[in-house]
């Protein structure tokens, strides 16, 4: 298809070579980021300013008015044939008097890449080129930060990991010297419960030589006052046979004494 300007009540058909899903309907191509440029039909229009819609993508795009059809050769035709049958062009497809694509030939004659627009005949394909150039530029641009970004990214994981590791080799410091001063301490314990033993047992055996020292000394003790209070009751036989021979010796004495009275008195009568 060539490219012309737009003039209203025109309609522009194509019968495409292409699979039915490769055919692009009333697309408005901006990028070559949906399909190849290859696949698309490059023709533009000066449209007024009337007819722009809002937002509409306008300078440096390329906006594709072509209605596609296809369907095998010998087939009936799509039902939208008959909706545009009041059309010339879509009678003469409903005939059947359409020429293949390679015997087409564009309203000016010759295939042509360039656009008219604003009055400023531009070349479709380097437009399109210089579009991905940007494109490309915008993708290498933004792959460009990501690498940095990745880069930073990964020098502050080296970083973190250098510390992480620095912080394990300090753990580790302590847990060895926690290990050493544990074991230190068991062996402390050993060493305290077998001396503790060791007294527990001596504790014991002196105990045991007490009890038996205190049990002779009970022993002696009772033997002693048992003994004790024999001489006591020895002491009491003693004294009472003293007592008894000192009174019979004083009655004696006295006795004498009297006889003695007795008979100087006798002597003096």
């Amino acid at each position: 298809m060539g490219v012309v300007k737009y003039r209203p009540g025109f309609s522009w058909y194509y019968r495409s070579e292409m699979e039915p899903d490769d055919v692009l309907l009333f697309k408005n191509y901006d990028s070559s980021s949906a399909v190849p440029a290859g696949y698309c039909l490059h023709t533009a229009f000066d449209l007024p300013s009337e007819m722009i819609p809002t937002k509409a993508p306008t300078r440096e795009s390329i906006e594709v008015r072509a209605l596609v059809f296809t369907y095998p050769a010998g087939q009936r035709r799509p039902s939208t044939v008959a909706s545009l049958s009041s059309h010339p062009l879509a009678r003469t497809l409903a005939r059947g008097e359409l020429r293949r694509l390679d015997d087409e030939h564009s309203i000016t004659d010759r295939i042509r890449t360039d656009i008219d627009e604003a009055g400023e005949v531009k070349d479709a394909v380097l437009l399109l080129r210089k579009q991905e150039i940007k494109r490309l530029e915008q993708v290498c641009e933004e792959q460009g930060q990501l690498v940095q970004r990745a880069k930073l990214d990964r020098n502050n994981a080296y970083a973190h990991t250098e510390k992480l590791q620095r912080q394990m080799g300090i753990q580790n410091g302590r847990i060895q010297s926690l290990e050493a001063e544990l074991k230190l301490v068991r062996h402390q314990l050993s060493q305290s419960s077998f001396e503790l033993r060791s007294q527990l047992s001596q504790t014991q055996r002196d105990l045991i030589d007490a009890r038996r020292e205190s049990l002779e000394h009970h022993l002696e003790r009772e033997r002693l006052l048992e003994f004790v209070r024999g001489q006591e009751g020895e002491i009491g036989r003693w004294r009472a046979e003293t007592m008894g021979r000192g009174h019979e010796a004083v009655s004696k004495c006295s006795q004498a004494s009297v006889n003695k009275v007795v008979a100087r008195e006798r002597e003096k009568d």
